[in-house]
C-alpha cells in the first residue's frame, strides 16, 4: 500500500475497497446453524456504507449525534462501530452486561439519537415510565434482521 492510512475514510476506500478486496477480513463461527461465514474486506467496506447510509437517512444531522453501541463481540459491532464513525457521529460502547437501571442511568446521560445493537434483544418487556424514551423497532440496516432501539419521545 503506497499511501499510510490517516482516517476511517481511507482505511476504507485506499484499503479495504482498493488494495485488499480479495483478502478475507472476518471469519466467524455461527453455533445456530453449525457454519462459517467468510467476509471479504469488499463486502465489509459495503457493509459499512450501507450503514453509514442508514445513520444519515433515519438521524437528521446525523454528524456530531451520539449512537450509543450495545452489542456483543461480533461482525455488527464492527460494521456498526465503523459506520457510526465515518458517519461523523460520537460512538457510545455501552456494556450489554449491566442492569437496565444501570442502562437507564448511561442513557439519561448520553442521551443518544440512536442505539444500535447486533439484533439481539437487550431491552426489557416495559420501559420505565421516568425514562425519555421508549424501546421500539425501527428499521435496521440491510445485512441484519430488526434490531431493538431506542427512540426519543
Amino acid at each position: 500500500m503506497g499511501k499510510f492510512v490517516e482516517t476511517m475514510y481511507d482505511a476504507i476506500t485506499l484499503g479495504m475497497e482498493k488494495e485488499f478486496p480479495q483478502r478475507v477480513a472476518f471469519r466467524y463461527y455461527t453455533e445456530e446453524t453449525d457454519t462459517v461465514t467468510t467476509v471479504l474486506f469488499k463486502e465489509l467496506a459495503q457493509d459499512v456504507r450501507r450503514t453509514v447510509t442508514y445513520l444519515q437517512n433515519t438521524i437528521p444531522d446525523v454528524k456530531g449525534k451520539k449512537v450509543c453501541l450495545l452489542s456483543k463481540n461480533s461482525y455488527e459491532y464492527v460494521v456498526n462501530t465503523f459506520g457510526a464513525i465515518m458517519a461523523g457521529c460520537v460512538l457510545v460502547p455501552m456494556n450489554q452486561r449491566k442492569s437496565w437501571a444501570e442502562l437507564s442511568h448511561e442513557l439519561e446521560l448520553v442521551e443518544p439519537a440512536a442505539i444500535l445493537t447486533a439484533g439481539i434483544s437487550w431491552w426489557p418487556l416495559t420501559t420505565p415510565s421516568s425514562a425519555p424514551w421508549t424501546a421500539s423497532r425501527t428499521a435496521s440496516p440491510p445485512w441484519t434482521s430488526p434490531t431493538p432501539a431506542a427512540t426519543m419521545t
